[in-house]
């Protein structure tokens, strides 16, 4: 349960200021979560997205420079703060690209300290790119070769507490579950074709074809942190009255211990959304649904329009922020909810 919360929060929190833009609720929940959850692995990158909603605002983003440096002094979060003036963009993704496959060159050729080196002058100047788990799982694949069995993984777990990339998540559970089985031997042989794989893939594009015929941009995630929506026309989010206290007090009758937020946003010029969130799973989101059309009451709100409120999945919502299509993203959730 308290992981949940704390992936709530932290998942919520970026979800606010990366694809809603609304940074001081993003400081909100990501204060949140350091405060509830001062040990989370999440912290770097809560402090760093704290200093860029920070920045935004015209607050005080130095205090969260001073933080990752003083306790995060190696995470690639500090080393972007300490470097803004550093190359970023597509000439960074396409120089960590190729100084990965170089890398990746020595390291199967056991040259493992020439390996290291282009991984470290790499993760120095382009601190963060897409390319950075792959260099930083391969850096850990050399701290196998090089150093003790339980630096190894430790390096491993801390990775997979913050790494994006599903994919190398995957790969990397996978090598300490081997490491964890057979701790006086190698690292397992079948890390050099998977991270050959990685190599050869590593400059293609990441741009997702549209959906055609049966396929959808949406996948079912029950477990990740859900939102609740509810959409509205323009005329009629202007005209419904006191619906945001009136939630709060659904909310402390109801959900005393859930710690909910509401916010509304614009989809499009025409729709509103208002979203109550975070919810820590698919199963507690759709229980508040289920409440919230039983027991929720207001006279400006139409029954319909309460019937028409969903759950989404933080992933999910990226995509449907994108591509501002309600009726797409039903097709999907009567099929999935």
């Amino acid at each position: 349960m308290r992981e949940e919360t704390e992936n709530a929060y932290f998942n919520l929190g970026k979800l606010l200021y990366f694809d809603l833009k609304r940074p001081e609720k993003a400081v909100a929940n990501l204060k949140k979560l350091i405060e509830e959850f001062p040990d989370t692995p999440k912290k770097p990158e809560a402090y760093y997205t704290l200093y860029l909603a920070s920045r935004d605002l015209n607050g005080n983003p130095d205090q969260y420079a001073q933080l990752l440096n003083k306790e995060f002094p190696n995470s690639q979060f500090t080393k972007s703060v300490n470097n803004p003036e550093e190359v970023s963009g597509s000439q960074a993704n396409f120089e960590s690209a190729e100084n990965y496959k170089k890398a990746y060159g020595y390291y199967s050729e056991q040259e493992y300290a020439a390996a290291r080196d282009i991984i470290r002058e790499t993760l120095n100047r382009y601190p963060l790119t897409k390319h950075t788990d792959r260099l930083l799982l391969l850096d850990i694949l050399i701290a196998g070769k090089l150093e003790s069995v339980d630096r190894y993984k430790e390096r491993l777990q801390s990775f997979m507490q913050n790494a994006q990339d599903e994919e190398l998540l995957a790969f990397a559970g996978e090598l300490l579950q081997a490491v964890s089985e057979e701790e006086d031997s190698d690292v397992p042989a079948e890390e050099t074709s998977q991270m050959g794989n990685e190599a050869g893939d590593v400059q293609e594009t990441e741009a997702a074809a549209l959906p055609t015929g049966e396929q959808s941009p949406y996948t079912e995630n029950p477990s990740q942190t859900h939102i609740f929506i509810l959409p509205m026309d323009e005329e009629l989010a202007e005209n419904v009255g006191n619906l945001t206290a009136e939630l709060e007090n659904f909310h402390n009758t109801n959900f005393t211990n859930e710690r909910l937020r509401t916010g509304t946003i614009g989809l499009n010029r025409e729709t509103k959304i208002l979203i109550i969130s975070p919810f820590p799973n698919a199963e507690r989101s759709l229980v508040y649904r289920e409440t919230f059309l039983n027991s929720f009451n207001n006279d400006s709100l139409p029954e319909e329009i309460k019937n028409s409120s969903f759950v989404i999945s933080i992933e999910n919502f990226q995509q449907l922020n994108k591509r501002k299509d309600l009726e797409e993203y039903r097709t999907f959730y009567e099929q999935a909810y």
